[in-house]
């Protein structure tokens, strides 16, 4: 994902944070349209790619 894929859920236009790949093609949603679903979209779901949580030591990687 990047910072361009929007939720797909109807006038959101958030940023989305996660993909689920269905079947039919993928669903981006926001976190908060997320939480509404993930439980029934997990299930459904060939694969979910989940960017909210993003762990704080993968933005402090030391220099070489």
């Amino acid at each position: 994902m990047d910072t361009g894929d929007r939720c797909d859920r109807a006038e959101c236009g958030a940023q989305a944070l996660v993909r689920a790949q269905f079947a039919a093609g993928p669903l981006f949603f926001c976190g908060h349209h997320w939480r509404e679903v993930a439980e029934s979209a997990t299930r459904a779901a060939l694969f979910v790619v989940n960017e909210q949580e993003v762990p704080a030591e993968s933005s402090m990687l030391p220099v070489a």
